[in-house]
């Protein structure tokens, strides 16, 4: 009895003392793994853990003050870029400053970013939307510092001495009116309001501003109205003259240029409570974007072309044209904003910061031939991708109308340090999706079809060949290229499905066409096992389903309207993966490709499906502003959610690709992103029920071992 009783304790002793390592230790002292850039407020179970990027985009530039040396550029999705032009024929990139922002379910729209800056001595002030008014000590440039920020809505920003006049919303958007604010920083770590002229309150709706001695100019219907603000807290609208309208605005000595349309009207305003309307003069330019005067000569920017036109105004009452820049860029239709620099050399250099484009510099020292002399391009917006072999390949685009547009090539060997090896540039298309395959990629472009590089050779991608039918409405989204059959599939809403033969590609041509019905408008089609999967953006969505085992005549099995405008589309052992307009994931059963049944829907109220693959029990989404979302789909009858991630505000995720665990991502400003996928963390509370569950069960066995002993015992000695 002794013996067995000892030989119990022993056990006890040796399981508690194995264990004693995870009972004594605190939650210090756990090892967990490393901080993962999840959505914790959505308490999700599962982590994205970000492996590598390769970005080398800055948004898009919206205006620009130069100081000395240094060009100040306020970018969209950029926010605030420093730029060294001691060289105007090589800017140099040295500095950038963008403040994260928080994006809610109910505001997804990423509109209303970086809009205006000005410089006051050593400070910047950004103009940064929804974000406020940012206040930035630029005396290190490389190394720009936020000191300050004034929280309110601002589209617009001037400066004068220790003030900011600032445009914002206004209170009556109904009213279709904002509001001019006048701001004090000269505490620049805490600006202050100190009045304000709401003209929501009358409709009224100011498109620029400017800033003489204490007297604010604003465009305000066809007036330009004068605002006495010599007592800054209390300013006062003193006059109003009618000059016919105008949307931009720009000063000079005492003069106004106001540019509205193709017209240019100068201001004589050296009495502000009466100011001349001197000269109107239509230029040859369509629509004026910005103005910009420097001693005897005004630029202006033309918003529809690549144009800039030089105007002599030693007589400020009969300006005449002395000079112009055409064809400086590949397209029109760009925001273009001018800002000079007079060099130590006496070299007079304009510098045009180009919404879609980036940075252009011109030497403007002789006005009559002008020369453009350098550049930066700010690159485009990553929106589609494809993964073949080592490398990555990113479709990206301009802002509106998205092109020039750029096939940019990555290799990602290294996961955790992606880097650009070649790009291809379309000047007059959008690519809109790639897939590689051989050494060749196939591109999409919106209106022109099909375009085929060579791509054996990463580095210098080449164009072999092209299939384009004289294509006048609509556009190509996508596409899908088989690489046993050699032939590409090419969906157009009124084109419908054309099936191209690229066994040779450098001739690629056309094989069969699928004609779908009116109201069906063909946007994606994904391919498996012979059958081709086809879906509709119209209202509702629709898919339809398409035997192709015989691709010279493709022959309809099925179709099924799904409720939602539908963007892409994933097949995977018979579902179908539809991502949606308002519905993120549709899942259909289409294991009998002639009766597709809905299964069920995942909804996080994000909105904007994207992208969509599928590895293992996971889908994997691009959902726009909502970022990267992963969705557990082993029950396709009710799919949840496990992980997602948004790391910051630039990044709209708008394509996905999953390979062997790592999860590739077209994020917009974002460039390419990888991430792994990592599974919940164990805490040290459940690792300590875990460790103290063996020792648990150890001590209940010895005991009952013990006490069935000692009965057995007691039993022995009344039998006796």
């Amino acid at each position: 009895m002794l013996k067995r009783t000892v030989m119990s304790w022993f056990l006890i002793g040796l399981i508690l003392g194995l264990n004693y390592p995870y009972l004594s230790a605190s939650e210090q002292d756990s090892v967990l793994l490393p901080k993962m850039n999840a959505l914790p407020d959505e308490g999700l179970k599962y982590s994205l853990q970000e492996v590598g990027q390769y970005r080398d985009r800055y948004g898009a530039p919206t205006d620009i003050a130069v100081r000395g040396e240094l060009a100040f550029i306020a970018s969209y999705w950029g926010g605030l870029l420093i730029f060294n032009v001691s060289n105007p024929q090589q800017p140099k990139l040295i500095g950038s400053y963008n403040e994260e922002r928080i994006t809610k379910k109910s505001e997804t729209w990423n509109a209303f970013l970086t809009n205006g800056i000005e410089i006051v001595d050593d400070l910047v002030l950004l103009a940064d939307g929804n974000n406020g008014l940012l206040l930035i000590n630029v005396s290190e440039p490389t190394e720009p510092r936020l000191i300050g920020k004034y929280s309110r809505k601002i589209s617009d920003v001037k400066a004068q001495d220790n003030l900011a006049y600032l445009i914002c919303p206004g209170t009556r958007p109904i009213n279709y009116g904002n509001v001019i604010q006048i701001v004090n920083i000269s505490n620049a770590a805490q600006p202050v309001l100190i009045s304000e002229i709401d003209y929501s309150l009358i409709g009224g709706y100011v498109w620029d501003i400017c800033v003489i001695d204490k007297h604010v100019y604003a465009c305000i219907g066809s007036d330009l109205v004068v605002i006495d603000a010599t007592n800054s807290n209390q300013p006062e609208e003193i006059i109003r003259l009618d000059i016919g309208g105008a949307s931009i605005l720009s000063k000079f000595k005492d003069y106004i240029f106001a540019g509205n349309s193709s017209t240019i009207k100068i201001v004589n305003a050296s009495t502000p409570t009466s100011p001349i309307l001197i000269s109107e003069i239509s230029s040859e330019i369509g629509d004026i974007k910005s103005i910009s005067v420097t001693n005897d000569t005004i630029f202006l920017a033309d918003f529809s072309k690549p144009k800039i036109i030089a105007l002599n105004i030693t007589d400020v009452e009969n300006p005449t044209q002395i000079g112009e820049i055409i064809d400086y860029s590949p397209i029109g239709n760009c925001w273009k904003t001018l800002a000079h620099m007079l060099t130590e050399q006496g070299e007079d250099i304009l510098f045009c910061a180009d919404y879609r484009l980036g940075l252009f510099c011109f030497n403007v020292t002789n006005k009559s031939q002008p020369e453009l002399i350098g550049s930066f391009d700010t690159n485009c917006l990553a929106w589609a991708l494809d993964v073949e072999g080592g490398y990555a390949y990113i479709c990206s685009r301009r802002e509106y109308p998205y092109y020039p547009s750029r096939l940019e090539i990555i290799n990602i060997t290294n996961t955790t340090n992606p880097t650009l090896v070649g790009k291809y540039d379309y000047l007059n298309d959008t690519i809109r999706d790639v897939k590689v395959s051989g050494g060749y990629a196939y591109l999409c472009l919106a209106r022109n079809g099909l375009l085929i590089l060579d791509v054996h050779d990463p580095t210098n991608p080449v164009v072999v060949g092209n299939y384009s039918n004289n294509f006048t409405v609509g556009f190509f989204y996508n596409l899908w290229y088989d690489a046993e059959s050699q032939l590409c599939y090419l969906p157009h809403p009124y084109y419908d499905l054309l099936i191209i033969n690229c066994s040779d590609p450098s001739q690629p041509t056309l094989l069969s066409t699928f004609e779908t019905w009116q109201s069906f408008l063909l946007n994606n089609v994904f391919l498996e096992n012979n059958v081709a999967y086809l879906t509709s953006f119209a209202s509702p969505g629709e898919i339809a389903i398409v035997d192709i085992s015989n691709p010279q005549q493709p022959v309809l099995l099925s179709q099924k309207k799904v409720g939602d405008v539908i963007d892409d589309i994933y097949v995977k052992e018979g579902r179908a993966y539809l991502t949606g307009l308002y519905d993120p994931l549709i899942i259909l059963d289409v294991s009998d490709p002639t009766a597709p049944e809905k299964l069920g829907v995942f909804d996080n109220r994000w909105f904007y499906g994207q992208g969509v693959a599928v590895e293992g029990s996971f889908a994997y989404l691009a959902q726009y502003v909502g970022g990267l979302r992963v969705v557990d789909v082993s029950n396709p009858k009710k799919p949840f959610e496990v992980a997602a991630v948004r790391d910051h505000y630039r990044g709209v995720c708008l394509d996905v690709y999953v390979r062997e665990g790592y999860i590739f991502i077209a994020d917009g400003w974002d460039g390419l992103e990888i991430y792994q996928l990592v599974p919940p963390k164990i805490s040290q509370r459940l690792m300590l029920i875990l460790s103290i569950l063996p020792s648990i069960v150890g001590i209940g066995i010895v005991t009952f071992i013990a006490i069935i002993t000692i009965k057995r015992r007691k039993s022995s000695l009344i039998s006796n």
